[in-house]
């Protein structure tokens, strides 16, 4: 039986879950009243209408604290992403001024700017010409 259920998939059993979980609340209610179990009283349609208000009301709250802890893990969350933001700006910033200060500079007349040509990925060459790229190769940058 379980084999049959696990065949089924995560939608299957969902829609198999909600259609039984239907079926009873539907068929509560006769079966009740053809035991005998609900019969209807005024106290209990009062005490049924002071129960519904109370579930109401709590499921409200409850909502209501959750979108306030939503809202605050969103705020966190954006928090963080900003101080790490922050951080690689930062890291960049100093990167970019210790390698300006440290490497030469390409268009010294010692060293002029070689065009780059056709940029193409170093597999996608054909023919003989086909060599290896790297930072071996002047104007490969």
């Amino acid at each position: 039986m379980y084999a049959e259920i696990y065949a089924l998939g995560e939608v299957g059993v969902i829609i198999l879950f909600g259609v039984v979980t239907a079926a009873c609340l539907v068929a509560a209610p006769y079966v009740g009243r053809k035991l005998g179990l609900t019969v209807p009283n005024k106290d209990r349609a009062d005490y049924i209408i002071r129960a519904q208000s109370t579930l109401i009301t709590v499921t409200a709250l409850l909502l209501a604290f959750s979108l306030v802890q939503a809202q605050g893990n969103l705020r966190k969350t954006e928090e963080l992403v900003a101080n790490e933001a922050s951080t690689f700006n930062t890291l960049d910033a100093c990167f970019r001024a210790t390698v300006c200060e440290t490497a030469p500079r390409r268009d010294t007349p010692a060293n002029p700017v070689k065009p780059l040509g056709r940029l193409t990925h170093a597999g996608s060459r054909r023919g003989p010409d086909r060599r290896r790229s790297g930072p071996h190769r002047a104007g490969n940058f």
